[in-house]
């Protein structure tokens, strides 16, 4: 035997008040006890939407930032920093600190606008970091006090600020997951 849905029930307790003596304040009451349950019926399909929207666009993001890591000029760029950027700039010129930031530009630029999209929110750094984290903690430590120049240089306190907030974030991604520091080949 069919069981009959709720909306098969109310459709038929209005029809059976319907043949007998009317009482329109029964009736209504069904019809609005009917008008709510499609109104939750629709809010509950809504929400069921929303959420696959939101995971459907954080995947993307991800997939997007991977595919920026992942280009030649980025790949190029961090293969640049791990073998020619020293880590003390003390002893080179200001033209060769330029030159080396200008060539590790592409890497350090890619860095700047990820750590920009995870501080303010709009993707979710947990993904991101899991795999890359250790790339990220490399080209900052390579690159640190060639950064620190150019803020001096440029007068800008806050030049590549995101950047140093993603490898905050990696930092302690490492810690949090108890990882040894990367080594730099």
């Amino acid at each position: 035997m069919k069981v009959p849905s709720l909306y098969e029930f109310l459709m038929y307790q209005l029809l059976a008040l319907m043949d007998s003596k009317i009482n329109w304040g029964a009736v209504g009451a069904i019809a609005t006890c009917i008008y709510a349950v499609l109104v939750l019926y629709t809010l509950y399909y809504i929400r069921g939407q929303l959420g696959e929207m939101k995971s459907t666009r954080t995947r993307d993001a991800a997939l997007s930032v991977f595919k920026e890591l992942q280009s030649k000029e980025a790949r190029d760029a961090r293969r640049y920093i791990y073998g020619s950027v020293p880590t003390n700039i003390e002893g080179i010129t200001d033209d060769e600190r330029q030159n080396h930031l200008e060539k590790a530009e592409e890497a350090i630029i890619a860095f700047d606008r990820i750590g920009y999209l995870v501080r303010e929110g709009h993707i979710d750094p947990d993904p991101i970091l899991m795999p890359a984290w250790s790339i990220v903690w490399r080209c900052w430590r390579k690159c640190e006090n060639l950064i620190r120049w150019a803020a001096e240089k440029r007068n800008d306190p806050h030049y590549l600020e995101h950047f140093r907030h993603l490898f905050e974030r990696s930092e302690a991604y490492r810690k949090e997951n108890n990882l040894d520091e990367p080594t730099f080949y």
